[in-house]
C-alpha cells in the first residue's frame, strides 16, 4: 500500500489575462509558469531531503506528488509548497495584472480505493485516478488564493499532535458534487495570507475582516485532528483514516483494509483480472475502441506486509 500526496497550484484569472493580453504576452508568460514555479518549489527542500516531482500539468494548474514515506513527509512538503508559491507570487504574480495562485492539497491511498495505472509508451510514467483524485480536483476548483483547501484525510496527517499546530482554519462547508454520499464536505484550509508580511491587495482583504470584526482564527489542533478522524469513521467507503505502514503516527491500517487488500491483488493479478491488457471489446467495428497499444496496464500492488 502507498500514500501519495497531491499538492496543486492552478492560475486565477488567466482567461481574461489571456483576452486582454498580445498573443505573445501571454504566451511568453505560460511559457515560463511551468517553468518557474517548478524552480521556486524545489529550493525550498534540504539538500537530502525527499521532495515533490512534478506529476502533471493541466491547463492552467500544476499538480505536484510525492510518496509518503513516513507522516512527518507530509508537513514538511506541504510547508515546502507554500513558500515556494508565496516566494513566486511575490515575485512574479504580484506585479502581473489580472492573474493569481489558488491552490489545494490531498492524499490518496493506492491501491485500494484508488488505481495508479502505467501509462503505455510514456517510459514508466503512471496516472492516478479515483475518488481521491476526485475529491483533489474539486478542492482545487473551489480554493481562492488566499484558501489552500484541504482534503480531510490530509488535515488529520497535518493535525496529529507529534507535529506543530499547522494552523488549519474552518469554514463553511463545501458541496462537492458527487462525493460523501451527498454530504457536505468540510472546508479545511490553510491561510495564504500570513498577517504581517501582505501588502497590496492581500493586506487590503486582511484589514477589511478585521474592520468587521471577523478575524479569523485557526482551529484547536487536538478538536480539529478529533474531527477528521470522526467524519472518516463515520462517512465510510471510499473514505477510510489514512495509514502510512510501519509509521509511528498513522501505522495502523483500518479495520477491514487487509481484506480489501486481498481483493485487490486477486483482481489485479488473478486471471480475470488483466482483462485491461486484452484487447478491448468491440466485435469487427474499430468505433469506441482503442488501438491495443493504448490500453493502460494497471501497476500491481505490493502485498500487505512488505
Amino acid at each position: 500500500m502507498s500514500l501519495r500526496l497531491f499538492l496543486s497550484a492552478d492560475l486565477a484569472g488567466s482567461t481574461a489575462f489571456k483576452q486582454n493580453c498580445s498573443a505573445n504576452e501571454w504566451q511568453n508568460f505560460f511559457g515560463e509558469f511551468y517553468r518557474q514555479l517548478p524552480a521556486y518549489v524545489d529550493p525550498k527542500f534540504g539538500p537530502n531531503e525527499s521532495r515533490l516531482s512534478l506529476w502533471k500539468t493541466i491547463g492552467d494548474e500544476i499538480v505536484f506528488s510525492a510518496g509518503l514515506a513516513t507522516s512527518g513527509d507530509a508537513p514538511r512538503m506541504v510547508d515546502a509548497f507554500r513558500k515556494g508559491v508565496a516566494a513566486y507570487r511575490r515575485d512574479i504574480i504580484t506585479p502581473t495584472r489580472g492573474l493569481d495562485l489558488k491552490c489545494a492539497g490531498w492524499t490518496a491511498g493506492f491501491p485500494v480505493g484508488n488505481l495508479e495505472v502505467e501509462l503505455p509508451g510514456l517510459g514508466g510514467q503512471f496516472d492516478y485516478i479515483g475518488p481521491g483524485m476526485d475529491i483533489g480536483f474539486r478542492l482545487v476548483k473551489e480554493a481562492t488564493p488566499r484558501r489552500m483547501l484541504l482534503c480531510v484525510e490530509l488535515a488529520y496527517i497535518l493535525s496529529l499532535p507529534a507535529f506543530p499546530d499547522p494552523g488549519i482554519m474552518v469554514g463553511t462547508h463545501l458541496q462537492l458534487k458527487g462525493v460523501a454520499k451527498g454530504r457536505q464536505y468540510p472546508c479545511l484550509w490553510l491561510d495564504c495570507f500570513p498577517s504581517g508580511e501582505c501588502t497590496g491587495w492581500d493586506k487590503i482583504e486582511l484589514d477589511e475582516e478585521e474592520l468587521q470584526g471577523a478575524r479569523r482564527t485557526p482551529a484547536n489542533q487536538k478538536a480539529l485532528h478529533s474531527f477528521c478522524h470522526a467524519w472518516l469513521q463515520n462517512i465510510g467507503t471510499p473514505f477510510h483514516v489514512p495509514f502510512i505502514e510501519g509509521d509511528g503516527h498513522i501505522g495502523t491500517p483500518p479495520e477491514g483494509y487487509a481484506h480489501m487488500m486481498a481483493e485487490v491483488i486477486s483482481t489485479t493479478q488473478g486471471p480475470e483480472g488483466m482483462h485491461l491488457e486484452e484487447e478491448p471489446l468491440g466485435g469487427d467495428s474499430d468505433e469506441g475502441s482503442l488501438p491495443e497499444d493504448f490500453i493502460p496496464k494497471l501497476r500491481e500492488p505490493d502485498a500487505l506486509s512488505r
